[in-house]
Formats: C-alpha cells, sequence, structure tokens
C-alpha cells in the first residue's frame, strides 16, 4: 500500500533526454484501481507543503517510508560538493520551521 509514504516523480527530459526529479510529496490516498492518488507536493526550495493534487502514479515514482528517506535521497540527487550543504539545510528547516512528519 502507497497510502502515507513519501516520492519522488521523475520525468524524461526532451532537452537531455534523461530522467529527471519533477516531484517530491507524501500520498494522501491512494485508488488502486485507476492507479490515481491524492498527493500532498513539497517545495524543493523549502520543503513546505505546496498544495494537495491527484497525480497519476506510474513506474517513473519512487517511493519511501520515511520523510528522512526521501529528503536523503534528493540530497544524493546533488553534485557531491553541494551534498553538505544540502544536509545542513535540511536540519535547519527540520528545527521546527518545516514539519511534515504525522
Amino acid at each position: 500500500m502507497i497510502k502515507g509514504k513519501y516520492f519522488h516523480t521523475f520525468e524524461r527530459s526532451e532537452k537531455t533526454n534523461r530522467k529527471e526529479l519533477q516531484y517530491q510529496g507524501r500520498v494522501e490516498d491512494y485508488d488502486p484501481e485507476k492507479h490515481c492518488a491524492l498527493v500532498l507536493l513539497y517545495s524543493f526550495w523549502d520543503g513546505s507543503p505546496s498544495g494537495q493534487y491527484l497525480k497519476k502514479v506510474t513506474d517513473d515514482w519512487v517511493f519511501y517510508d520515511t520523510n528522512d528517506a526521501m529528503c536523503e535521497a534528493f540530497i544524493e540527487t546533488l553534485p557531491y560538493k553541494d551534498q553538505e550543504h544540502g544536509r545542513k539545510m535540511d536540519a535547519f528547516l527540520r528545527k521546527g520551521l518545516v514539519s511534515h512528519e504525522s
């Protein structure tokens, strides 16, 4: 079951012909017959919620059990030289400025 899971979606870029990170968020509800999920999307800038949407779940989604796992996976997409800064920013935002765990 994917309800309650965190996720990233990927889409192939016409410019680079590579799969690139598109969305991140948490699955609020899921209809397995329609492969459709009600999701809460999070901003890549500061991790804050940016709205609820209905999205079609495809093979281009990666699911995580926790917000921490999703955040670490995002940080690992950054160039190596930027990863430590990404971890510091994530820790700063988690000090009460932004909370997504429910």
